[in-house]
């Protein structure tokens, strides 16, 4: 081969290389190599075979200049199969036909053999120049299918990782050495919304919370991981968990912040903790009521008898009138507890709710008129019926009837409103009184708790047991000055006509 011929190979086989190096699908490898092997080598027709270890046979990747070649090869079969289980080059002539020379070469990678390439030309057998140079060339070849094999491997991890931070249910969010936000997956945006979030934020201006701010500044300083805080964000309970990512970025690592809203966890932990404090505290109260019963009932007893007597003058009489006015009050009392601590069954039946209200306002509007309370009622959606105790559910509104009325000393407006609302029937009791204040809503289903200078602070707390009992739900509004909407929230259905 003269020096000229000899550059021009040497070109043809540093851009082949160059292109190689810079492949990553199997069909562009496939189809550089053929064309490549037959540019610099001068060949008729060129081919690529690669290796199906479990198999055990050679399945062709790509031929160029003859569709001859056979699709798959087994392991030792023809010349192929023979370079593929000796791992030497081979470079054969058929003078019989024309001066036909073959050659083929092993491609070879760092954990064995990957395949065979090679290919035919007509003319003069193959010299050790260009046996050298397919050698060289299968190297190459070699190691750009282990690229491919390796890209791809970690391409399927980072799939496979990008699938689990995509649908993990846990926010997430990863920080560089900035304190800028380098990526997020859906959850993250679910979690904090879309307008809140964004690549190249800083982290503070997304948390503006003391703790994590304080964990994502240590981690960076080699002090975390930061695992399990509870912190507040938007009025929302988040679960935070602070973490270096080692080797992701190179300037520093990188900080991974791990979040959950835990808002509703925690308002059922909440409501648990709430209901065993009840029931602890149903069956401390009814351990007193039937210790304060049998007395009360005796001192009631005595005072009506002492009543009777000729010898007491108006103004006594009028004193023990108060007194047993206050014990029926205390009876009332001791009555409520015996009822929070052990809760009546319900005696349901099937009820048109529009008739329930109609005849509960029957009954307090001569009440209402000597208040100078004016009753509204607006019935959105007819022929609603659900399974109630009827005897309780007008305790109910009874209950918040008075509540309404206490709260309207100069009279005023209560609304009742009935309405279905998907699977709820709903009776919205509204009054224009005084209002609840907003630091009393929370706690204002509570035993014992009232805003009002006498009363139990029962009659709520048993109002909301009844309707849960009901498998309903009862709720409270209020602007805390002019007006208070209880919700009475009751599975329901529409009666057949």
């Amino acid at each position: 081969m003269n020096l000229k011929k000899e550059n021009t190979t040497l070109r043809i086989l540093l851009k082949t290389i160059s292109e190689l190096n810079l492949s990553f699908e199997r069909k562009n490898i496939s189809n550089i190599v053929v064309e490549g092997l037959q540019k610099f080598l001068n060949l008729d027709s060129s081919f690529f075979y690669s290796l199906d270890e479990k198999k055990g046979f050679f399945m062709l990747e790509a031929s160029s200049g003859n569709d001859e070649e056979k699709d798959v090869i087994p392991m030792g079969y023809g010349f192929v199969g023979w370079v593929g289980r000796s791992g030497e080059i081979l470079a054969v002539s058929d003078t019989d036909k024309g001066e036909n020379n073959l050659i083929i070469a092993p491609v070879k990678g760092k954990r064995g053999l990957l395949g065979v390439i090679g290919g035919r030309k007509k003319g003069m057998p193959f010299s050790d120049n260009e046996k050298e140079l397919l050698n060289l060339f299968a190297t190459q070849v070699g190691t750009a299918m282990e690229n491919y094999i390796y890209y791809h491997r970690l391409q399927r991890g980072k799939d496979f990782r990008d699938c689990i931070l995509y649908n993990i249910p846990s926010g997430i969010i990863i920080v560089n050495p900035d304190w800028k936000v380098k990526t997020y997956n859906q959850s993250a945006i679910t979690i904090l919304g879309e307008k809140n979030i964004a690549r190249g934020k800083k982290i503070y201006q997304i948390f503006q919370n003391d703790l994590i701010i304080k964990a994502v500044k240590e981690t960076f300083s080699g002090k975390g991981p930061f695992r399990n805080l509870e912190v507040t964000h938007n009025k929302s309970f988040f679960n935070v968990t602070v973490v270096p990512v080692k080797g992701m970025a190179l300037d520093g690592d990188d900080v991974m912040i791990v979040f959950d809203d835990i808002t509703e966890l925690r308002k059922v932990y909440q409501e648990k903790e709430r209901a065993e404090r009840l029931s602890n505290l149903g069956q401390f109260a009814a351990a007193i009521a039937h210790e304060l019963r049998n007395p009360i009932t005796g001192i009631n007893i005595m005072l009506e008898m002492l009543k009777d007597s000729p010898s007491l003058s108006e103004k006594q009489v009028a004193t023990i009138d108060k007194i047993l006015s206050e014990i029926n009050q205390l009876e009332e009392m001791v009555k409520s507890m015996l009822e929070i601590s052990k809760p009546q069954d319900l005696k349901l039946e099937r009820v048109d709710l529009e008739e329930v209200v109609s005849t509960f306002v029957e009954a307090v509007k001569g009440m209402a008129k000597k208040r100078n309370v004016i009753i509204e009622v607006e019935v959105k959606n007819k022929n609603i019926v659900a399974d109630i105790d009827r005897k309780k559910i007008n305790q109910v509104l009874l209950n918040l009837f008075n509540n309404s009325l206490d709260s309207m000393k100069n009279g005023g407006r209560f609304s009742i409103r009935l309405k279905k609302t998907g699977r709820y029937a709903e009776i919205e009791v509204e009054d224009t009184g005084c209002g609840i204040p907003k630091g009393s809503l929370d706690k204002i289903f509570e035993p014992f708790f009232t805003t009002k200078h006498t009363g139990t602070g029962l009659g709520l707390h048993i109002s909301k047991n009844i309707i849960n009992q009901h498998h309903g739900k009862l709720t409270v509004e209020s602007d805390g000055k002019s007006w208070t909407r209880f919700v009475i929230h009751l599975p329901s259905g529409v009666k057949n006509i």
